[in-house]
């Protein structure tokens, strides 16, 4: 299944990095992967080597962000840019399916596109709460674009269903940056043990 998946910062990435990894070794899915936003910045370093670094091939990079942008006219602009974008792309590469992940505005700007092209979306991290924020209604929009939805937690899973959204396209699969974090946990745990103790 050619599979589209889509990152534009450090924050997504890093949930992102261990479903890419299980997604490389599984021969069912052909990974494409499409940069953009800060990872292009040097500002915010220029994190597509790390990308790489980790072994994964960047078909294609959307540069759509500048530092300066923080008005509301400017993401407004970067909004449509990003959309458009997403649609060559998406013609481009012809998926089977789209995933994304999380809940920033760049994520709505792909289920957007992928929504009025008619190519199956799955979401992961849909059913959350971040109280006071405007993450929500975008969490929430992108959660009723999608057709596959991947959560975190029952609660998220059930919130998803009271929203009107079937039972059989929810799965609940845990957090995938927790992945990460045991992986540094293993890491710290070998290398102290390795320290000898000093006895007074």
């Amino acid at each position: 299944m050619k599979t589209l998946f889509f990152t534009f910062s450090r924050s997504d990435y890093t949930s992102l990095k261990p479903i890419l990894s299980a997604v490389a070794d599984d021969p069912f899915f052909d990974l494409s992967l499409i940069v953009g936003g800060s990872h292009l910045i040097d500002e915010f370093g220029n994190s597509t080597l790390d990308i790489t670094v980790d072994g994964f091939a960047i078909w294609r990079r959307i540069d759509f962000l500048d530092p300066n942008d923080s008005s509301h006219d400017a993401i407004g602009a970067a909004f449509a840019y990003l959309v458009e974008a997403c649609v060559t792309s998406i013609r481009d590469a012809k998926p089977d399916a789209v995933f994304i992940l999380g809940d920033r505005w760049e994520m709505l700007a792909v289920a957007t596109a992928a929504s009025v092209m008619h190519v199956p979306i799955i979401h992961h991290s849909g059913g959350d709460l971040t109280q006071g924020s405007m993450d929500n209604q975008t969490r929430h929009a992108i959660s009723h674009l999608s057709h596959i939805h991947l959560v975190a937690l029952p609660d998220h899973a059930k919130r998803l269903h009271l929203f009107g959204e079937e039972e059989w396209r929810i799965t609940v699969t845990g957090e995938p940056a927790l992945t990460g974090i045991t992986e540094v946990i293993k890491d710290t745990t070998s290398f102290y043990d390795t320290v000898p103790v000093c006895r007074s």
